[in-house]
């Protein structure tokens, strides 16, 4: 029984799906914080320009904190993934 378990931790292919796990969440990561960047981009350029009344300028301004918070909470959340799968040993 422990043979195969030492052939099975060993496998290439293990290590192989491990590292797929890694850059998938990478990857997904970046492209959530991609589009994050993108969304408070553009609130931020509308509220400059002005062309907008003032009501959705507030919304907007509201909308943009709320954009920075999202962005705080998926790097939070990657962090907690990679350390869980064991990426990134803390403890």
């Amino acid at each position: 029984m422990v043979e195969f378990y030492d052939f099975f931790v060993h496998n290439s292919h293990v290590t192989m799906e491990f590292d797929l796990l890694f850059w998938g969440i990478t990857l997904g990561f970046l492209g959530k914080v991609l589009l994050g960047i993108t969304v408070i981009r553009v609130h931020g350029r509308i509220i400059k320009e002005h062309h907008i009344d003032e009501i959705v300028l507030k919304e907007m301004r509201s909308e943009k904190l709320l954009a920075i918070a999202a962005i705080m909470l998926i790097v939070i959340g990657y962090f907690l993934e990679i350390t869980y799968f064991e990426f990134l040993p803390i403890f």
